[in-house]
């Protein structure tokens, strides 16, 4: 034991582990608070010299403050890497400001809230001000669901409204696709079908989302009998960080893909080691941009019980939009599919429950990421368009650096019909049938058609 110490250890656990023990361990390492940053100071790097003086038996005070040094410089450095991140790849355009949405009259708001309950809902009618309106009042209403209370005192309006500025401002507003309309047009799919599934009270309940048919697809009965379940397992604090992470699952998209990126051996690229490098990005700005706005709380370890499980559904959420894993994802969702068949599920098991919930909250968002081409078809021809347009502008980008570009990049290859019906058969209708087995409602059926 005197060893380990010697060479720097906080703490020196003994077997078999005990809670007291992980508690004290706990406390240790919590000890680089504020107070003792200060008595630091400005002290550099440890060198090979200081790391000789602390290992001496002799000098057990200046090992602690060694370590503390040592920890410190580790939040340091993290903290600098997102932020040179961030301003290396994104820098925004103000956009928007709190003023602007003086314009939006009452009619307008009440306009917008049955839009935001209907699956025809087009993003691409509304200016940024009346976007902004529409994710606030998705995230207004989610906040009134019971258990939710201290949260929503604590967010005022004009709080509120400055977070979704801030995240409208990071999204690239050049880019044809991923762009904010992108990203409300996920907020609200992810409010419909948590709505649609029961978990989720819509917000005009005399004006529930419906969709054009009445007509339950195949998996009637699992869902009937899924619904409860449902309600069990996904708590409205799940609900906020999936919502939450529907409109910040883009921010800083740069217009092309991952296969870009890796290509042509970005920064980013060798930040993520070539996986899910845009999605690592998304969810790493996004939850720099909670910790500075009202949902602060949540991104406290310190002080918010829940932080692990908010953290783990914001960031997995995300992660669980990297096309390059979809196969893997859908194949994820039918083993989950025989479980609930089975009565294999045991939602008493916490730690099992979690990970259902991760992956339930996957399929919502990935659902919602590709439901525009589930909308109705005006709606769904226009946004093909729109991505076909963001597909060719890379392809473009590609024949200038001589990069190999796939068909579907370059203009004149494909056309839109076969574009939007190969990616129905081939990406969406698989995810959109296997989601269909596990979630109660009628949240896909459009989908399946």
């Amino acid at each position: 034991m005197q060893e380990c110490l010697n060479h720097g250890a906080v703490h020196y656990i003994l077997k078999p582990l005990r809670e007291d023990v992980v508690h004290t361990l706990f406390l240790n390492v919590t000890r680089l608070g504020t107070h003792q940053r200060r008595l630091n100071g400005n002290q550099g790097p440890l060198s090979c010299a200081t790391v000789d003086s602390v290992t001496s038996n002799e000098n057990e005070g200046k090992m602690w403050k060694a370590f503390q040094r040592r920890l410190q410089s580790v939040f340091e450095v993290n903290h600098n890497l997102i932020h040179q991140s961030i301003s290396e790849y994104f820098h925004p355009d103000i956009k928007i400001s709190l003023s602007g949405l003086k314009s939006i009259s009452s009619e307008t708001n009440t306009q917008l809230r049955t839009q935001i309950s209907s699956w025809g809902f087009a993003p691409f009618d509304y200016n940024y001000y009346e976007l902004v309106q529409c994710a606030f009042t998705v995230l207004r209403h989610v906040l009134t669901l019971p258990g939710l209370e201290n949260i929503s005192i604590s967010v005022s309006d004009d709080e509120l409204y400055y977070f979704l500025f801030d995240v409208a401002n990071m999204y690239q507003s050049l880019n044809p696709y991923h762009n904010f309309q992108h990203a409300v047009d996920v907020m609200q799919a992810t409010y419909y079908f948590l709505c649609q599934i029961g978990v989720l009270p819509p917000m005009q309940p005399d004006a529930s989302p419906t969709l054009s048919s009445g007509k339950l697809p195949h998996g009637q009965y699992s869902w009937l009998q899924n619904n409860a379940v449902m309600k069990d397992l996904i708590s409205p604090f799940d609900i906020l960080a999936l919502i939450l992470a529907s409109i910040g699952h883009d921010v800083g998209h740069p217009g092309v893909n991952n296969m870009f990126m890796i290509k042509t051996a970005t920064p980013l690229a060798l930040m993520y080691n070539d996986r899910s490098v845009l999605e690592s990005f998304h969810a790493m700005v996004f939850f720099n941009i909670l910790q500075r706005h009202c949902f602060r709380q949540l991104t406290e370890w310190r002080t918010t019980a829940q932080y692990t499980r908010f953290r783990r559904i914001v960031m997995q959420s995300i992660l669980a939009t990297d096309m390059g894993l979809h196969d893997d994802y859908v194949n994820k969702i039918q083993v989950q599919a025989e479980r609930l068949k089975a009565y294999s599920l045991d939602i008493r098991n916490q730690e099992q429950a979690e990970e259902e919930v991760l992956l339930i909250c996957g399929s919502l968002i990935k659902c919602a990421d590709i439901s525009n081409c589930a909308r109705p078809f005006p709606v769904a021809k226009k946004w093909a368009e729109i991505l076909q347009h963001e597909f060719h502008e890379q392809g473009d980008l590609e024949k200038e650096l001589g990069l190999t570009v796939l068909p579907m990049n370059e203009r004149g290859k494909v056309s839109l019909e076969d574009f939007q019906l190969g990616f129905k058969k081939n990406v969406a209708g698989k995810l959109f049938e296997a989601v269909a087995d596990v979630l109660p409602g009628k949240c896909v059926e459009p989908s399946t058609r």
